[in-house]
């Protein structure tokens, strides 16, 4: 047995560099498949292949100048022969193994001091691979230390910023497990993330919330990069745009350690490696603030030592509060069944040049996130799914701007929808409207009319934190939505407001004849942006539906904001649908 695994075995170099003959191979992905010896000598060959093969990237420049000093001097000689011998060269150098032993010719000449190819070649990219490599021999990480950046998974625009000015205790634990399988244990401060390789879990201390989405350990163990708290950190001694600096050398307890710093833009880390293995003993992350360098975190790393059995063994805490990330929460299972059943259909028909409409063969009502992602299909044609069950008018409603421009006879208004449209990101919300009503025989047409508006004017004064300012109208234990009552919460800007206000004025009617605010205030329009927030002027947007609204609305404006308004009459876009003429 062991010969005919010898006998396999040497072909394993040609089946992962792709010299080996279709027939050969499918005889060795056979054996390989019975074979667990030969099945492990054929992932250590590929993560080999894998390391030479970003030594060959980063040594590409120097083997670029080396083909053309070699061609050059060829063609000086302006022989037939050496002509000739410029065809051969250029074929030989193009060869994907040529050009992995080169990169590794370059890579011994500097290890042995040799410089046969003139000049200096920075050591970044061999000092990258040892400390790559050297984490194949690691099954644990532990790190301990602080941090003053903490970075949930799950967040809301009404929390309050960080205190970036306190450090949060951070102990992580990563390690493979006898199976292979890989695990992660992170706690930051009031965060703490498990992932068990079936999902993720985020509990927040603070909020006692629980936040479940997919595990990303799975993903990461397809990769030899097992050990993120480790990679990420390297990973930036090798992206592009970072100033590296050799950091000389320090003792760390024991052990004598190198140092390197990425450098880039306002953020910096400084790495220091075990001397002789290579692994990572620490890393410090530093951010540029107010003129200094201010550190946001240290931690320090050990390996290979045994779990705790409190981490080995760790189980989210119970809590009421619990979340899903749209992927897997149980509301959209019926969702993503029909994802998949779409999908099937266009595994059997083309999918569309532009964009399609289908019917649903169903009436059944089902929860739906955006963008509807198709398997298999959304991740190369970037085609995804907009689900739309309702009314015209609703589907309308909120799509056309500005609110309370919108147009729609009753008739119309009323039609119902029950289908999925198939578009992509590469048509406005404008288009996928035209074709949608295109489909049902309909248009939008522009037309002007004078039209009763508010003129919204800002007195100066300095607005109030965002956060502070709430609807009108408390909400309470009240079960309906009542008038100056929030409708939605987070960051809103002034913009928002006035839209929200014409949209719930004209929701009932969408005849296009009730109030609507022209901004001439000159506050910030644009949305606004995490994680600053900056256009936002109140934490909750009011229900101003009904005449009754119009008072307090009026009110609420003049004492949060010092805007007032004067009612004017002014020509004024409206959007009519009808039957497409």
């Amino acid at each position: 047995m062991e010969d005919i695994c010898q006998k396999f075995q040497e072909r394993v170099p040609e089946l992962v560099t792709g010299t080996l003959s279709a027939e050969k191979a499918a005889e060795l992905q056979r054996h390989i498949s019975q074979c667990p010896a030969c099945s492990k000598y054929l992932q250590v060959m590929q993560a080999d292949d894998k390391l030479l093969g970003g030594f060959a990237e980063a040594m590409q420049p120097r083997i670029a100048r080396l083909e053309s000093n070699v061609i050059d001097a060829l063609n000086r000689e302006q022989t037939e022969k050496l002509i000739s011998s410029v065809s051969i060269w250029r074929k030989i150098i193009k060869s994907r193994i040529t050009r992995f032993a080169a990169a590794a010719v370059i890579i011994i000449a500097v290890l042995i001091g040799i410089h046969q190819f003139g000049g200096s070649i920075d050591g970044t990219s061999a000092v990258y691979a040892a400390a790559i490599k050297a984490l194949q021999n690691v099954n644990t990480v532990h790190v301990y230390g602080w941090t003053t950046r903490i970075h949930p998974k799950l967040t809301d625009a009404l929390d309050e910023p960080l205190d970036t000015s306190k450090q949060y205790q951070i102990e992580i634990w990563e390690w493979v497990t006898e199976n292979g399988e890989y695990r992660i244990y992170d706690r930051q401060g009031p965060i703490t993330i498990w992932d068990d390789g079936d999902r993720n879990y985020e509990y927040n201390e603070d909020k006692d919330l629980l936040y479940i989405s997919k595990s990303v350990a799975h993903i990461v163990a397809k990769d030899f990069q097992h050990f993120q708290s480790v990679t990420t950190r390297l990973n930036q001694l090798k992206d592009k745009g970072i100033k590296v600096t050799d950091l000389g050398t320090r003792v760390i307890g024991n052990r004598r350690t190198k140092g390197l710093r990425a450098e880039r833009d306002n953020k910096r880390e400084d790495i220091w490696l075990d001397s002789q293995t290579s692994l990572m003993l620490e890393n410090n992350g530093y951010i540029f603030e107010e003129g200094q360098w201010r550190q946001r975190r240290h931690g320090v790393l050990t390996y290979n030592q045994n779990i705790p059995a409190d981490i080995h063994a760790y189980v989210p805490p119970d809590t009421e509060n619990v979340r899903y990330s749209w992927d897997i929460a149980p509301r959209f299972e019926k969702w993503h069944l029909h994802l998949r059943k779409i999908a099937a259909y266009y595994q059997q028909h083309p999918l569309p040049e532009t964009m399609e409409l289908l019917p649903r063969e169903s009436d059944e009502k089902m929860d739906a996130y955006l963008p509807g992602r198709l398997p298999d299909i959304t991740n190369t044609t970037r085609q995804w799914v907009l689900a739309i069950q309702s009314s015209l008018g609703n589907f309308l409603r909120s799509k056309i701007k500005p609110s309370g421009s919108l147009r729609v006879p009753k008739d119309l208004r009323e039609i119902k929808l029950n289908h999925d449209l198939i578009t992509s990101n590469k048509f406005t919300q404008r288009q996928r409207v035209d074709f949608v009503l295109d489909a049902l025989g309909l248009e939008i047409v522009e037309t002007t009319e004078n039209r009763k508006v508010w003129v919204a004017h800002y007195d100066g004064r300095l607005l109030k934190p965002w956060r502070t300012v709430k609807a009108p109208v408390p909400r309470g234990d009240a079960r309906a939505t009542m008038s100056g009552m929030a409708s939605t919460f987070g960051p809103t800007s002034m913009k928002q407001l006035f839209d929200n206000f014409a949209y719930w004025q004209d929701l009932a009617a969408l005849n296009a004849d009730k109030t609507i605010i022209v901004d001439e205030t000159g506050l910030p329009s644009e949305p606004p942006v995490p994680p600053r927030q900056e256009s936002a002027v109140s934490s909750e947007s009011p229900y101003w539906g009904g005449d009754e609204s119009i008072e307090i609305a009026k009110k609420w404006f003049k004492e949060q904001f010092g805007v007032t308004f004067t009612e004017e009459t002014r020509p004024m876009t409206v959007y009519l649908v009808r039957k497409r003429q």
